[in-house]
């Protein structure tokens, strides 16, 4: 039946081609639906608990998404005549951003003058040209004295300011976010032509969104060419064939434009990980064709016509092409387990990308294959002699090498669990990058960008009024500015205190809570009144006046810290502050929590691939104990590349969480063609275990090599990118294909030895003497 269908795709070679063709155009046709978003909820399930609180936040308060806009005088002095003239005038047009709702800086703080009747509340710094030095002096002094301004607004030392924009796109275009950014470097460039003696640094969600977008754009245009680079080599070195490696790189480039065309067909838009997909299909899809012209080239050398070396390329490779194709797809397609959305579109286009290669390479290659007059190389092949003694080599130990490989295997394995999750969002971009600048400048100068966002609801009918809730806000907030990690604390508390003292004495022993709920009240109202338009109090007051929130500045953690913290300022409030319900979110958090919960996600999904891809080769070698036994060198990679990982590096990000069962249907590829080699040789050609070792090192394992270590090359080359979880991704399954390459040479000869020996020995005290010994 193999040979039918095989003689059938061969005779009708000329209409596969062309209809193959026409699909590809078609499919490739949706590449110009396929959107980008640069938006951080993209890596966000639409039920994820953490971003729920968050948008139940920013719907109670006003939104958080900022442009950070950081104002560095090269004199460091912030409150000199020509940095406060700077710092006014980036304040005011900054309110052209847009789609922003409100700007707030040192400049336009709200500050109160006001006696016992009358109370003012106006601009900081109102004509930063007309102050003379005194006047500054009192700018500097209020400012330096206020807890809403210092470590946020402005440095401790005074050296350097910040501009806060605060914005809320209107979602209907998906260039929303590039209109905020474009307008903050025009601004930036503006303001640094206008005020030669300062330096502006860009920060904040709108630049850590535009960075995702940067970084696909960036690793499209400098990773692409390196990694078709990879193909050709190898693709050169394995084939000999100029013709036959043109052959091989026109069906993977068909596989990868058509995936793409079928994923903007099917309504996806690409983000920074799953633009990773096209790299990914290129390097992994390439497999099937260079397996099958391999051999064709082989049968050629040997002195057969074109289509009948084609046939016989297609018949012996049919089943293992298949086989491998479809455990690839599998591993891939574990992918949705993840929580994260983004690595479900990368499971899922590479997936389309594998299946569309094996389409290719069965139907459409052929008619390539007798269109392009092929001429294999007449020299023998260096690397087959070297592969045949070092096969000979292997055999020879296999025992020795067995079990030498298992205390390696076990050690490094029982490493892997001592790796320390930690996603720190904001340094996912390489310090190259002008947004990693920008961050690690505000944060070694002015303030922490890691934030937690508490929502402090009263459980009295009094709300954000009662004298006992503020008590306990005011006791909570300097609960947190007495921890080490809290760069900065905006309360209610700080505001309530510094309008009693206006509306008081005026001097530092007024600077206090009200000891009544009436005089709260009434001082909250007159002051709000007194603010202009957009700089009121609903970033810190909900309209019911029952909640207020609190924003905590953090400096640099890690995600275990990150949720030690949190843990510790909850049981606080727990315990100190029974008059509070609080809800704690924001971005910060959100990436904390994910990283633990895409893990145990995707336990079930390597758990699922794992399974899947042993039922198939349960079916493929008709032995369920072979089947389990060439899963021994595909499962152990993953575990031995993690314990190598805590021995260099020490702590993951969630992007290795998928390594796992990704690259389990990616290393099984090797295993079954070795094993199918060894079967075949052992069963058809009755040779011994021994034997078929060897053999299969000579016929399979030059192959086997070449795509390996192109396969590693290429995420090696997708190590070098900017954007950290696709270089973790790149190094992590580089290494797990190392150590497979590895398991399959040196630990499965002699697992196979082991089993088929015995298997023989037991059919051979069954079987009538004389009859062949047929081991299944």
């Amino acid at each position: 039946m193999m040979r039918t269908i095989v003689s059938g795709v061969v005779r009708l070679r000329w209409g596969f081609l062309l209809l193959f063709l026409g699909l590809a155009y078609l499919a490739s046709l949706g590449q110009s639906r396929l959107g980008f978003s640069t938006d951080y909820r993209v890596y966000l399930a639409p039920d994820n608990p953490e971003l729920m609180a968050q948008e139940q936040m920013q719907a109670t308060f006003d939104r958080s998404d900022n442009l950070f806009i950081v104002v560095a005088p090269e004199s460091g002095d912030v409150f000199s005549q020509s940095s406060l003239e700077a710092l006014q005038w980036i304040t005011l047009r900054a309110w052209q951003t847009p789609y922003s709702v409100r700007v707030d800086s040192l400049s336009n703080f709200q500050n109160i003058d006001a006696d016992a009747d009358n109370i003012q509340v106006a601009d900081l710094v109102r004509d930063a040209a007309a102050l003379n030095e005194q006047q500054r002096q009192r700018v500097r002094t209020i400012a330096l004295s206020e807890p809403q301004l210092v470590g946020r607004l402005v440095s401790k030392a005074g050296s350097v300011a910040a501009v806060n924009v605060v914005y809320h796109l209107a979602g209907v275009s998906p260039y929303e976010n590039s209109e905020v950014v474009s307008f903050a470097r025009q601004l930036a460039e503006e303001a640094q032509a206008k005020f030669p003696g300062i330096k502006v640094h860009l920060t904040g969600m709108a630049m850590y969104n535009n960075a995702f977008l940067e970084a696909a754009l960036g690793d499209a245009a400098n990773l692409t060419p390196w990694v078709y680079l990879v193909i050709l080599i190898a693709a050169l070195i394995m084939l000999r064939s100029v013709l036959a490696t043109v052959a091989a790189v026109a069906v993977v480039y068909l596989a990868m434009t058509s995936a793409e065309g079928i994923a903007g067909w099917l309504g996806m838009s690409l983000t920074s990980l799953s633009a990773s997909a096209p790299l990914v299909i290129l390097m992994i899809a390439v497999a099937d064709s260079v397996h099958v012209l391999s051999v064709t080239l082989m049968h050629l050398r040997k002195g057969a016509t074109r289509l009948d070396a084609l046939r016989e390329a297609l018949h012996e490779t049919l089943v293992p092409v298949t086989v491998t194709s479809l455990t690839t797809a599998v591993a891939f397609l574990s992918l949705n387990f993840s929580e994260i959305p983004p690595f479900r579109d990368l499971g899922n286009i590479v997936s389309i990308g594998i299946a569309l290669a094996w389409l290719f390479t069965l139907f459409l290659l052929p008619g390539l294959v007798a269109l392009l007059p092929l001429k294999p190389s007449a020299k023998g092949d260096p690397l087959e002699h070297a592969m045949t003694r070092f096969g000979t080599w292997v055999q020879s130990r296999s025992r020795m090498l067995m079990w030498l490989s298992i205390p390696v295997v076990v050690v490094l394995a029982s490493l892997a669990g001592r790796n320390e999750l930690n996603d720190q969002y904001l340094r996912w971009f390489s310090p190259e990058t002008a947004f990693r600048q920008a961050n690690d400048y505000t944060e070694q100068n002015l303030t922490g960008l890691y934030t937690i966002e508490y929502a402090l609801k009263s459980k009295s009918s009094s709300g954000v009024n009662d004298p006992v809730f503020l008590a306990q806000v005011e006791a909570y907030t300097t609960w947190l500015r007495q921890q080490s990690e809290v760069a900065h604390v905006s309360s209610l508390s700080d505001v309530v205190k510094r309008v009693n003292r206006s509306l008081t004495t005026g001097t530092e022993e007024a600077y206090r809570l009200p000891e009544s709920t009436e005089v709260a009240a009434q001082s909250l109202l007159l002051y709000e009144q007194s603010l202009p338009y957009g700089l009121d109090l609903n970033n810190q007051i909900d309209v019911s006046r029952t909640v207020t929130r609190s924003v905590v500045a953090l400096h640099e953690l890690s995600t275990r810290q990150m949720l030690d913290f949190e843990r510790r300022s909850m049981s606080w409030l727990a315990s100190n502050a029974p008059g509070i319900e609080a809800k704690a979110a924001s971005t910060t958090l959100i990436f904390a929590h994910i990283g633990q919960r895409n893990i145990e996600s995707m336990m079930w999904g390597i758990i699922a691939s794992a399974a899947v891809v042993a039922f198939l080769l349960m079916l493929l070698f008709r032995s369920w104990k072979l089947g389990l036994l060439s899963m021994v060198p595909n499962v152990i990679p993953a575990a031995m590349a993690l314990g190598i990982w805590w021995l260099c590096v020490g702590q993951v990000g969630f992007s290795v969480a998928i390594v796992a069962s990704m690259t389990l249907g990616v290393v099984v590829d090797d295993t079954i063609h070795f094993m199918y080699a060894v079967l075949q040789r052992v069963k058809s050609h009755g040779q011994t275990v021994g034997e078929a070792v060897v053999e299969a090192f000579t016929s399979t394992a030059p192959a086997l090599l070449v795509t390996s270590l192109t396969l590693t090359a290429g995420f090696l080359v997708q190590a070098t990118s900017e954007f950290a979880l696709n270089q973790e991704m790149g190094l992590m399954t580089a290494l797990t294909l190392v150590i497979a390459l590895l398991a399959d040479f040196f630990l499965l000869p002699g697992l196979l030895e082991l089993t088929l020996e015995k298997k023989r020995e037991r059919t051979e005290e069954r079987e009538v003497p004389g009859d062949a010994v047929l081991p299944r």
